[in-house]
């Protein structure tokens, strides 16, 4: 889908942002029309960042990480020593579904920095627990045609622009910065979301790992020893 690619029929036309309250049909930009039995669907990209391949082998998607929202294991976000957020756009390292504003939110709710390496257990826990509960949230809001939750930085992200005449703030009044993260702009909270810094302990240095066995004691394991 890229950043701005989809799916659209004549009875719903998802909203987009840069595209403002356009609900014509077949929505602007749309490059292909598929009808079958008499239904119809407009795949369109106003940015052509996405792409469309027919085919009716399955194995197309085997490249493909596993979906956010299917059953996973928060481990695997843990002990990683790329930042989570070059992690979580790559759709064939460990989820696949995971766009720029939802990395965005989910580091947001999670308190956790973009360029964060090496998350102990729990910041895993925390940040799969956000990252479903966000994407069950925006696909109901999507099917509903409400708003996302008023609280998301999401409302406030797309104000980079204004970002160098007056400070955006979040829902609560704290300060949103501005920054690039695994090659992408990001919007981050600085003073709930700090880069901590980590680095694998040494296999052979005892007093290294007692040391980590003591810190997963109180937040859970972060390295794989």
């Amino acid at each position: 889908m890229g950043m701005t690619g989809r799916i659209s029929n004549p009875s719903f036309i998802p909203k987009l942002e840069s595209l403002g309250n356009d609900d014509s049909y077949p929505p602007p930009h749309t490059h292909l029309i598929l009808r079958s039995n008499g239904y119809e669907a407009a795949y369109s990209d106003p940015r052509k960042f996405g792409a469309v391949t027919l085919s009716n082998n399955l194995t197309l998607f085997d490249d493909l990480a596993t979906d956010a929202l299917d059953p996973l294991d928060a481990n695997i976000f843990v002990g990683q020593k790329r930042s989570i957020k070059v992690i979580l756009l790559d759709q064939k390292a460990v989820v696949s579904g995971v766009g720029n504003w939802v990395a965005d939110e989910v580091f947001y709710q999670s308190q956790i920095h973009p360029e964060q390496k090496y998350l102990t257990l729990r910041e895993g826990e925390t940040l799969l627990g956000k990252l479903q509960h966000i994407l069950q949230t925006a696909v109901l809001c999507l099917n509903k045609n409400e708003e996302f939750p008023k609280e998301w930085i999401f409302h406030r992200r797309w104000d980079k622009k204004r970002h160098k005449k007056e400070v955006i703030k979040d829902h609560v009044g704290r300060s949103i910065s501005f920054i690039t993260a695994g090659g992408r702009s990001s919007a981050i909270v600085k003073l709930c979301q700090k880069l901590k810094k980590r680095h694998p302990p040494d296999k052979n240095d005892k007093n290294e790992l007692k040391e980590c066995v003591m810190e997963s004691a109180n937040e859970g394991i972060y390295i794989k020893i």
